[in-house]
């Protein structure tokens, strides 16, 4: 995951595209870097608009994130979080009812995710988009591992 995010870097954001190095906006990122890792299966997203979070209670960005990951911590975003690379941090940006941003973890609290400037790595610690905010961590890993546990040998 962490491999695949950073090939990601410098692509422009362009809402609703997933073209890597043209354009991408932060949940196709999420569900790109998914799919490249064989996490999740090419599905639509359908289309939204830049403001599409301050109309609903919906929960549909997290709803596509807890498909493909189990959360692992909800927190506030500070440098001693134990987050392994890989894992999806989301927040709810912009004064948000609901989950409405997510990223990357490389190596917490360093975030490869999709903002205006285009897709970038940033310490969560320090950048103002993450300092202080409520985190939800979620592991797409878990959901294989805890999957192989149950099939019977």
């Amino acid at each position: 995951m962490v491999k695949e995010a950073r090939t990601w870097i410098g692509t422009p954001y362009v809402l609703g595209q997933a073209v890597k190095g043209a354009g991408v906006d932060c949940a196709r990122l999420i569900a790109e870097c998914l799919i490249a890792c064989k996490l999740a299966e090419p599905e639509s997203v359908g289309l939204y608009g830049h403001d599409w979070f301050h109309h609903t209670t919906e929960e549909r960005y997290l709803f596509y994130i807890m498909r493909h990951a189990a959360l692992t911590i909800e927190s506030i975003a500070y440098r001693s979080l134990m987050i392994e690379p890989g894992c999806i941090v989301a927040m709810k940006a912009a004064r948000s009812k609901v989950v409405n941003h997510a990223g990357i973890v490389t190596a917490w609290p360093m975030v490869v995710h999709a903002i205006y400037d285009g897709v970038a790595e940033v310490d969560a610690s320090r950048d103002p988009m993450w300092i202080g905010m409520k985190i939800e961590i979620f592991d797409p890993f878990a959901k294989i591992c805890s999957a192989e546990k149950q099939t019977p040998q």
